[in-house]
């Protein structure tokens, strides 16, 4: 026990021995409650329609499109379609809350350039909504649809009668997401941030 004493010593950890903080996400909310805070109704370009997902239908489609969304988002890790459609084959089976109709697609010409996928329930405050994700397209960006999407859920949040929505966003964001929620009428409620320190260098398992 001496020697495993004197060849292993434990440190406490601190934010000092951190290399970085690798990321910041921060959490927004607002209130829907009607007094001054009703939803407005979402703008849209011309022929772009907001319409629930048809799981049977177009579930593919809109798995593809997040990938190609989120593939600056800090944390991606590349994953086959295969493998992809079976996580979300499985996350629609086991999640008794589930709700398709929250999962809102916006659709120039039949193709998918937007997406919202939200939840009605939150154990941690059942008068919240919560929006999971959103995401466009980049050749969409920059014309509005981030916002119609969001009043979109806003409305629907509203119409079910919660008080008040919440996210959360990458503070890093490239696309300046937390500035498009703010404009929106969200604010920043919280900020985690996440360390890292390398232990020991590691290896490369990259197959490109």
């Amino acid at each position: 026990m001496t020697v495993i004493a004197e060849k292993f010593q434990l440190h406490p950890f601190s934010l000092d021995d951190a290399q970085v903080a690798v990321d910041l996400f921060n959490a927004c909310s607002r209130h829907i409650d009607g007094h001054n805070d009703t939803p407005t109704d979402p703008v849209l370009p011309k022929g772009i329609k907001i319409e629930p997902i048809n799981i049977q239908s177009e579930l593919r489609d809109a798995v593809a499109a997040r990938e190609t969304i989120f593939k600056d988002h800090w944390g991606y890790v590349e994953k086959s379609m295969e493998e992809l459609m079976e996580q979300w084959h499985h996350f629609i089976k086991s999640d008794k809350d589930f709700d398709p109709t929250l999962w809102f697609l916006a659709k120039p010409n039949g193709q998918i350039a937007e997406f919202c996928r939200c939840s009605v329930k939150m154990i941690e405050d059942p008068h919240m909504g919560w929006v999971n994700e959103l995401g466009v397209c980049q050749p969409w960006r920059r014309q509005g649809l981030g916002t119609a999407l969001l009043n979109k859920a806003f409305q629907e949040f509203y119409n079910r009668g919660k008080s008040r929505v919440g996210l959360a966003v990458d503070a890093a964001s490239l696309t300046k997401a937390t500035k498009l929620y703010e404009k929106a009428g969200m604010h920043i409620t919280q900020q985690y941030d996440t360390y890292e320190m390398e232990l020991r260098p590691g290896e490369d398992l990259s197959t490109t």
